[in-house]
């Protein structure tokens, strides 16, 4: 679970990290 965890926000944070691209 806690691999699970670590992934699943590190897609997250990439996701934001684009989004914050994207806006820029």
């Amino acid at each position: 679970r806690l691999g699970l965890d670590a992934e699943t926000a590190r897609a997250v944070a990439e996701e934001a990290l684009r989004a914050a691209y994207r806006t820029r």
